[in-house]
């Protein structure tokens, strides 16, 4: 609202009319674009303060999951996940070393019972999967099949991991390598 008030007493004429309400029509926008240039402004600083607290989020998880990788890749024993169809999705490098595995292997071509002899892919597989499905884990003392047809005692746990719908998403599992405790 703007008061006017002339240098006379009396009303102003038609054509001052006509520029007063057209002054007071430019200072109205000019108010409201300042108005709403400081509310961009203030939404783009939230915003900017939000990304880059998703940043440093981001990059403390990225430091996270690179220790664990690293914890996963130094262990002596083997790490692997699979997918609920026995096919295999990773192998750590002790796994890869225990099994014969060359580095690099190309590993949708193997599958859980490639890597067991018969008797150990048929109790992983009938008895260690379906009981970890069931209630988590499972543990048992299995054997791995190295490609050069060798046998390895292990001591193996299987673990579901479940989505939010309960589905298995995958299966992983950590095996030691027992052949000395077994020759004594």
């Amino acid at each position: 609202v703007m008061n006017l008030v002339g240098p006379e007493k009396g009303l102003f004429n038609e054509d001052e009319l006509k520029t007063l309400y057209s002054v007071g029509n430019q200072v109205a926008v000019a108010l409201e674009r300042a108005h709403l240039h400081e509310h961009l402004e203030r939404l783009v600083q939230e915003r900017t303060a939000a990304l880059e607290a998703e940043i440093v989020e981001r990059k403390r998880v990225e430091k996270e999951q690179a220790r664990l990788v690293a914890i996963i890749e130094a262990t002596p024993d083997m790490v692997a996940t699979g997918d609920p169809n026995g096919h295999v999705l990773y192998y750590n490098r002790a796994g890869l070393r225990m099994l014969g595995f060359e580095p690099g292997l190309d590993l949708s071509t193997v599958r859980i019972l490639d890597t067991h002899p018969d008797w150990a892919g048929k109790l992983v597989m009938e008895e260690g999967i379906p009981h970890a499905i069931e209630h988590g884990t499972w543990s048992g003392e299995t054997a791995l099949l190295r490609r050069d047809g060798r046998e390895i005692p292990i001591s193996q746990v299987i673990i579901a991991h479940k989505g939010s719908d309960g589905s298995v998403e995958y299966l992983s599992t950590i095996a030691r390598d027992i052949t000395v405790r077994k020759e004594h």
